[in-house]
């Protein structure tokens, strides 16, 4: 009786030392890793583990930049719940699900970046990041995410704002499964607009590989007038944009369409009364213009857009573009929504449907 009784103390007392122990290993392990980082430092406040529902929890993630030290964090997670499965932990196997709440990420260009690259060294792709993991299979979810990036956006100085984003990505895994696929998911708001992103991702592919569809509607465009003076000249005080596009990219090449369909602009507004003549001039003759092009029926400016080649050549037809708006105003309105060239096939096959001709011949090409 007495040896019963000291045994299942020792049992319980080991128990509670591991209870109590884990968590401040693991937080220790988190802060090891996010200290040794290149170019961020970060650190976990608090983790506790829940053996009964086999959950750690880790509380107030915050990684800052090495080169801003004191600035706004660059990322700062306020909860993470990570659950796994004990019978895959022996077989040598994370089978984990993560649940990411209110992650708050603010990027602000680097105005000094120094890149240096080691002489004959191939720069990392997915793959090999994932390869230097310990094999895992997560499905990962994002929830009520804040994202922000400041600086330089295709020559202008911008401030790129993604709120409410809930993303989730499926079956994301290191293991050697040939053409794996991992589906994403995800929505969000920008410039006051709603966003969806549907994609295949081959995370075991030699190169980045893909295919994806966006969807964005409602779009302010007097928050993208920073874009308009640069690009067109004009600004306007009223207008809406719908962008609908897909893409596949697979061995370095790519191919696909963007769809802008612009609605209810307007160009007067109270800052045209600084503007100069010449100016006044020019935003009237913009108007016009697309005043006549506009689709009568229904009121937009549109046009379907194709691109295609390399991610070192890469080629917009702008002369699709602009018979496409012409074709819009006179002829047949471009369809509001996606044209659906990428299925819900296997990557592989909705990859090709989009690149068609020319990625084969792009690979065969490399292969050569």
């Amino acid at each position: 009786m007495i040896w019963a009784l000291s045994i299942t103390a020792i049992i319980v007392l080991a128990v509670a030392v591991v209870v109590v122990s884990l968590p401040i290993v693991l937080r220790r392990k988190f802060n090891r890793i996010l200290r040794g980082l290149d170019d961020f430092t970060g650190q976990v406040d608090r983790v506790s583990i829940n053996l009964f529902t086999s959950t750690v929890n880790v509380y107030d993630l915050r990684m800052d930049s090495r080169r801003a030290p004191g600035q706004e964090p660059v990322v700062f997670i306020p909860h993470i719940v990570i659950a796994y499965r004990l019978s895959a932990l022996f077989r040598h196997m994370r089978d984990l699900t993560i649940q990411v709440n209110e992650p708050r990420v603010v990027m602000v260009e680097d105005k000094n970046p120094e890149t240096v690259v080691a002489p004959g060294k191939e720069p990392a792709n997915l793959k090999t990041l994932l390869g230097k993991l310990p094999a895992f299979h997560a499905d990962i979810e994002v929830r009520d995410g804040y994202f922000q990036y400041i600086g330089t956006v295709a020559d202008v100085q911008a401030d790129v704002p993604i709120t409410s984003l809930y993303l989730s990505l499926h079956s994301l895994t290191n293991r050697s499964i040939p053409k794996h696929i991992s589906p994403i998911e995800a929505t969000a708001t920008v410039y006051e607009g709603h966003a969806v992103l549907h994609a295949n991702l081959l995370p075991l592919a030699d190169t980045l590989t893909f295919a994806v569809t966006l969807e964005l509607q409602g779009l302010d465009l007097v928050l993208l007038n920073n874009f308009l003076r640069r690009y067109a000249r004009v600004d306007v005080s009223h207008g809406r944009l719908d962008v609908y596009a897909e893409m596949g990219l697979a061995g370095g090449a790519f191919k696909g369409y963007i769809k802008p369909i612009f609605k209810d602009l307007d160009f007067t507004g109270a800052s045209d009364r600084r503007d100069g003549f010449l100016q006044k001039m020019w935003e009237r003759g913009v108007s016009l213009a697309l005043k006549l092009l506009e689709n009568q029926r229904k009121g937009e400016v549109a046009t379907k857009i194709p691109f295609q080649g390399t991610l070192e050549n890469p080629n917009v037809s702008v002369g699709a573009a602009l018979l496409g708006i012409v074709k819009n105003a006179f002829i047949r309105s471009v369809k509001p929504s996606l044209d659906n060239v990428i299925s819900g096939r296997t990557l592989w096959k909705s990859a090709r449907a989009v690149t068609g001709d020319l990625l084969q011949g792009y690979l065969d090409k490399r292969k050569n």
